[in-house]
Formats: C-alpha cells, sequence, structure tokens
C-alpha cells in the first residue's frame, strides 16, 4: 500500500504532488471509509506519506512510520531481505506484487516539479535497473 500513488487508482496525478502524500492521503482515507479509528487511519496516512526518507527514527516518527521506511528499503533496494525466509517473499510477492516505481521513474509522464519521484527520475535518468527487489536474487 505503500506505493498507491503510483498505481491506476492513484487519486492526484504525478504531475499533481507527490506520490508518497497522495498515496498517504489515499490510504488514510481508504481506512477512515473502512470505519477504523481516525487516530489509527492519520498514522498510517502520515507513516506513507513519509516513506521515502531513508530513516525515520521511531522516537521522532513513531514505530508504524519507521517500520514503513524500513519495508519501502527493503523493497527498493533489497536491505535485509536476505533475513526473510524464502517462502515468506515468494508467498509476499505472490500475494502482493511488487509495484512499478521503475516504470513511473522512466515513464515520461509530467511529474510534480521538485517532487521525490521528479529527484529521482532526475539521478542519471532514473535509478539504476538492477536495485529492484524482485531482480535481486
Amino acid at each position: 500500500m505503500h506505493d498507491i500513488g503510483l498505481t491506476e487508482s492513484r487519486i492526484a496525478p504525478l504531475k499533481q504532488c507527490c506520490f508518497a502524500v497522495s498515496g498517504g492521503r489515499q490510504a488514510r482515507d481508504f481506512l477512515l471509509g473502512k470505519d477504523h479509528p481516525a487516530v489509527k487511519a492519520q498514522i498510517v496516512g502520515d507513516a506513507i506519506s513519509a516513506h521515502l526518507n531513508l530513516h525515520l527514527p521511531v522516537r521522532k516518527y513513531g514505530p508504524v512510520a519507521s517500520l514503513v521506511a524500513k519495508g519501502a528499503v527493503c523493497d527498493l533496494f533489497g536491505f535485509e531481505k536476505r533475513r526473510l525466509p524464502e517462502k515468506f517473499k515468494s508467498d509476499l510477492l505472490r500475494t502482493y506484487p511488487a509495484g512499478d516505481l521503475q516504470a513511473a521513474l522512466l515513464s515520461k509522464e509530467e511529474l510534480a516539479p521538485g517532487s521525490r519521484l521528479d529527484f529521482g527520475r532526475k539521478l542519471s535518468g532514473g535509478l539504476p535497473e538492477r536495485i529492484w527487489i524482485h531482480d535481486i536474487k
């Protein structure tokens, strides 16, 4: 769910705002629509909005945001992936296929100027292809 802002079901065009922020809002609204407590829905929304920060200290951002950021780093770069059991990884990716951040970085779709995705795209034409978790053995 942390990359829902990159999917076809996103609530805002990529040129309008950062996908993490719009994804956080979308996740919060989804949880509120399913009658989850507003405080918990906001915590999840804030965690998703901040997940592109590579390090979110628990003391400052809370445990949910810290775990979402760590999961996003694992998803994108494969950090700590080796610690996960193989069956867990294959079941996880079968149930929740990896998003296509690579396609978003390489697409020609207009991005919000100064957004983190815009910045990532400008890094030598995007991030190297071999960093995607589903490619890492």
